[in-house]
């Protein structure tokens, strides 16, 4: 689900669930979380770079969404990807190309530079429109756009 790799100081940390067109499920979020605290502790690790394979970031999981209660999700750490990319002290830069739906425009949004392959590139915060209400995480815009 996660990839990461270093390729001189910059690690690279892919999101690998194309079946899913990387839909923040758990089992990702969880790999994420853990993928960014390994990277953010190796010393040879100057900056992150945060992409997708084949689209950035489809958003949340809805399938798996669906099979929650309201208690039950609001007890989950959905935004938990969100507040370690938020939080980093290495520079992260999120490489989108793609679709970048719902949570994954909060994934960009607590990057430090943003670099989209406009115009293959389709950014949509649609949790409004899902019916689901704004995400607790901290919203901000990101520092830079490339």
């Amino acid at each position: 689900m996660i990839e990461t790799s270093l390729v001189g100081s910059v690690g690279v940390l892919t999101l690998n669930r194309p079946e899913a067109r990387n839909a923040l499920s758990r089992p990702l979020i969880s790999a994420m979380t853990q993928a960014i605290d390994e990277l953010q502790a190796n010393a040879a690790v100057r900056v992150i770079l945060l992409t997708g394979n084949p689209a950035f970031c489809a958003g949340a999981d809805i399938n798996e969404m669906q099979q929650m209660d309201t208690a039950e999700a609001l007890a989950e750490d959905f935004s938990g990807c969100c507040d370690r990319l938020a939080s980093c002290i290495k520079p992260i830069v999120a490489a989108v190309e793609g679709y970048a739906v719902g949570g994954g425009c909060e994934l960009i949004e607590m990057c430090d530079i943003v670099a989209s392959a406009i115009p293959r590139s389709r950014l949509a915060p649609s949790r409004v429109r899902a019916g689901r209400s704004a995400s607790p995480a901290p919203s901000a815009e990101p520092r830079r756009w490339i």
